[in-house]
């Protein structure tokens, strides 16, 4: 039998790397030398690989152990998913926005995500025969490369979909930067043994982050009154499209991905002061919108002054339902606050959809054409 001898090398996991490409071929990976652009995380996890599995010990068996062909385990009909979270670098907000939402418009630099009763954001169709994607409205089709420090050892996981993005805003937490987590998924089996030695770009040095306390507007509809102005303490958009697998092909993987089915989920949370804007006094009582059926109101967050034309500038609008109580918290030692947890609708008059339901204007200085 041969023997494999030692060494002494030890491999940190800080020297594996992460390149993220929106795929430029209809439903093919991208290969092994293909330019990634590099992720900016500080932990590097891998990917789930996703098994259809059962065991058991069969009748007549002898013993007290099930044995080896007592069990099966296959990768068709799996599904793979790998978890990231990183720091809020502008710069990476428009492709996680587009990924997971997919609806993107985009004039130069400026990015624009939205639902609404004139962009109702069709579901998109992906899968055999879907065409080639486009670098601006998608559909937006992934292959992410895991780059290991030794030689053909890295995983490609490809034909990959954004399924959930969460944003937050927390000046309590990473230095009151923004906080990006977000789950990929994909329903075809994980590339392995790669060796990936393409370009591996960077971002830019010193890459700006969005912050909590670079919000300028933030001002939310209460009981009876418009556009309250709230002292925000923190806030946090949470995306989830669904995404699941559609049929087989001859090598288990999937034909397609469906998309926005039942629907789009757009839910968060908000955490504000109690004060004059916002209390339990008639007109101003975010209680009496969670009592009322149907009640909504309009959340704005804006960063910078409201025109979106210099990077970093981002505008916010949602309409929101209360999906649980709004609670006051009286024992918080900075104050009483009120967490505000909600789910974002479509408004209608007349039964019939009308304006935003939400949207999300940023400025990165990058172009999409930099994401393939």
């Amino acid at each position: 039998m041969a023997t494999i001898a030692q060494t002494a090398q030890v491999v940190s996991g800080k020297e594996w790397t992460v390149g993220l490409s929106m795929q430029d071929a209809a439903w093919t990976a991208e290969t092994a030398d293909h330019t990634f652009q590099t992720m900016p995380l500080h932990e590097v996890t891998l990917p789930t690989i996703g098994t259809v599995e059962a065991g058991g010990i069969w009748s007549g068996t002898t013993g007290m152990l099930e044995k080896d062909i007592e069990n099966f385990r296959t990768t068709q009909g799996g599904e793979n998913t790998w978890s990231f979270s990183m720091y809020g670098e502008v710069t990476w907000l428009a492709r996680f926005m587009a990924g997971v939402t997919f609806d993107h418009t985009q004039a130069t630099t400026k990015h624009t995500f939205e639902f609404s009763s004139s962009n109702a954001a069709a579901r998109p169709s992906i899968g055999q025969g879907m065409g080639t994607p486009d670098a601006v409205t998608g559909p937006f089709v992934w292959t992410i490369a895991f780059k290991s420090p030794r030689s053909n050892e890295g995983l490609t996981m490809y034909n990959a979909v954004l399924r959930s993005l969460t944003v937050t805003f927390d000046p309590s937490s990473n230095e009151g930067r923004a906080y990006y987590e977000g789950e990929f998924v994909s329903f075809h089996s994980i590339l392995q043994e790669q060796n990936h030695s393409g370009t591996w770009e960077l971002a830019p040095a010193g890459a700006p982050n969005y912050l909590m306390s670079g919000f300028t507007t933030h001002t939310l509809d209460v009981d009876d009154n418009t556009n309250n102005v709230l002292t925000l303490a923190s806030a946090s958009f949470e995306f989830n499209n669904n995404a699941t697998r559609i049929g087989f092909n001859e090598d288990g993987n999937a034909d397609g991905i469906s998309v926005g089915v039942p629907q789009m989920d757009i839910t968060g949370s908000i955490t504000c002061k109690m004060d004059d804007t916002i209390d339990l006094g008639a007109a101003n009582n975010p209680l009496q919108d969670f009592v009322t059926a149907g009640k909504t109101g309009t959340l704005n967050l804006e960063i910078g002054d409201g025109t979106v034309s210099s990077t970093g500038e981002m505008d916010i609008i949602a309409e929101i339902m209360y999906n649980g109580q709004p609670e006051a918290d009286l024992a918080n030692e900075a104050g009483v606050m009120w967490n505000l947890p909600f789910k974002v609708v479509q408004p209608t008059s007349s039964g019939a959809s009308s304006g935003i339901a939400f949207q999300m204007i940023l400025e990165d200085g990058v172009a999409s054409s930099v994401w393939t």
